[in-house]
């Protein structure tokens, strides 16, 4: 039953033993742990725990097996609080734990970013006479990934080649995703080179890691190198270093090398996903190309991906960069959004209130602020972005009018962030000759006890 994943039809032979006359044992109970183990049932991680408890109520402790499959079960479930109290309940009862327990402790402790439990339990391993593998060492540094601590996932990495641990791809693919994560692109490619030093052979997970990390550092020339030596090696590229890639432009602002590896993917037959022409249609967002921005939401609607909340963002920021900007565009957006099901955020009124302010519609401005205010709550970049439309256009009443509206709202912002929110309007009316006006902004600073505070 085990085997054939038939957890059900266990628990029935199990419930039938003493009917039977036979009275289940710790191999019985660990036969149906497994099964639970194996199965792809919703409550599989309760049941579990309940039949642990069922063991000690019928004098049968479990052993090592037994809570290594409940805490397997639990890890599948993704109950990672209960991972660590089986594996505490285990260390209570003196049950000697194994590799299989131990990975999975370690394992949970990172997934809750509990990364020095997991560096002490690794750290334990040795002795209580269980050697860490490169399996071992991967769950650490996974571990360590997440937080990030680059540092310790690299020292990890260290440790092993000292102790005579040989790592494999898995491990350096966890430490390149521990580079990427903590913004070290340099030595997210100097393991690569060390990979291969090794006779470890990089894969498709290790090139797409390093190429992540180009991206969070703005190293586009280095994230397209990669592209091409991954080519070079024989592994094709897919979508994910392909998106990357185009993300690494993205965030570099080189709009026509995204544009190239949208069209470079497709030629090799490599479909685009929503991910892809949201970086690509960034990319043109950033070089204020906001032509190609809304030509590439067009055709990705023609191939049938549907844009999510981030793509619209983008391009409705595209709209309000471009020259002239394009705020009918804009709002045409931003209700295909709605029309689409998508919840507008903070950011999407943001972009589309800075597009109506460069074109001169600040009614429009501002209440598309108080819907965000309805919709997402006090947000200060859409403040700014709508005491900007008013001072463009001498609405200076109207910016005393939003700084009330903003005084009043119960939020959460610095004391800089709605500092900067008055000075807008105060600097607008010192240079216009509105002195007048420019004390009234004064004094809500000085009733609110905003201060500049220095970068």
């Amino acid at each position: 039953c085990a085997r054939g994943k038939r957890c059900d039809h266990a628990f029935r032979l199990l419930d039938e033993m003493p009917t039977e006359g036979l009275a289940p044992n710790v191999i019985t109970y660990n036969a149906a742990l497994t099964s639970l183990a194996l199965s792809h049932e919703l409550r599989a991680s309760e049941r579990a725990v309940a039949l642990l408890e069922r063991m000690r109520s019928q004098g049968v402790a479990p052993n090592t097996t037994s809570y290594g499959r409940a805490m397997a079960t639990c890890l599948k479930a993704e109950e990672w609080a209960q991972t660590l109290e089986l594996w505490r309940k285990m260390e209570t009862a003196g049950v000697r734990p194994d590799l299989s327990t131990f990975h999975a402790a370690i394992r949970a402790s990172g997934r809750r970013s509990e990364w020095r439990k997991a560096l002490r339990l690794l750290d334990a391993m040795e002795g209580r006479g269980v050697p860490p593998t490169s399996v071992s060492y991967a769950a650490a540094i996974i571990a360590c990934a997440g937080v990030p601590r680059t540092d310790e996932a690299l020292k990890l990495l260290k440790q092993m080649h000292e102790r005579g641990v040989e790592p494999d791809v898995i491990v350096f693919n966890s430490a390149i995703a521990a580079c990427d994560k903590g913004s070290r692109w340099q030595q997210a490619i100097e393991l690569l080179s060390e990979m291969a030093a090794v006779g470890c052979h990089p894969n498709e997970i290790s090139y797409s890691s390093a190429i992540a990390a180009c991206a969070r550092g703005q190293q586009h020339e280095r994230a397209i190198e990669l592209l091409e030596v991954m080519r070079v090696k024989g592994i094709e590229p897919g979508v994910i270093p392909f998106n990357a890639a185009i993300s690494a432009c993205e965030k570099s602002g080189e709009w026509i090398p995204a544009l190239t590896l949208l069209e470079d993917m497709q030629q090799r037959g490599v479909k685009p996903n929503v991910i892809s022409y949201s970086a690509a249609i960034s990319a043109c967002e950033k070089g204020r190309q906001a032509d190609c921005a809304l030509d590439l939401l067009k055709e990705m609607q023609q191939l049938g991906l549907q844009p999510n909340v981030i793509t619209f963002n983008a391009a409705i920021s595209a709209c309000e960069k471009g020259e002239p900007p394009r705020m009918q565009t804009a709002l045409s957006l931003l209700d295909e959004m709605r029309k689409s099901s998508l919840q507008p955020n903070a950011v999407t009124y943001a972009a589309a209130i800075a597009a109506c302010g460069r074109g001169g519609m600040w009614e429009k401005a501002v209440k598309l602020q108080y819907q965000s205010d309805t919709e997402c709550g006090v947000d200060i970049s859409c403040y700014n972005h709508t005491m900007q439309a008013l001072v463009s256009a001498a609405q200076f009443d109207a910016g005393l009018a939003l700084l009330d509206r903003l005084n009043a709202s119960d939020c959460s912002n610095s004391e800089s962030d709605a500092y900067t929110v008055h000075h807008i309007l105060q600097a607008a009316c010192r240079q216009a000759g509105d002195l007048d006006m420019a004390s009234k902004v004064q004094d809500l600073i000085d009733r609110y006890g905003f201060k500049k505070i220095p970068p």
